[in-house]
């Protein structure tokens, strides 16, 4: 599932990221990711091998 992506092939500089939470709806900003995906998205993000860059502080 995460074969060929950005962050697989370059990890510096790559974020791991759902959904932009600065969206409104029915604008151009509107979020197309479905609500019930989104907390198995960071699901999958938080079970990854190395710590995300966000979480590193």
């Amino acid at each position: 599932m995460t074969k060929r992506t950005r962050k697989s092939e370059k990890k510096v500089g790559a974020y791991e990221l759902v959904d932009d939470h600065d969206t409104q709806p029915q604008k151009a900003l509107e979020s197309w990711i479905d609500p019930t995906f989104e907390p198995l998205a960071y699901a999958l993000i938080l079970f990854r091998d190395e710590i995300p860059k966000s979480a590193q502080m």
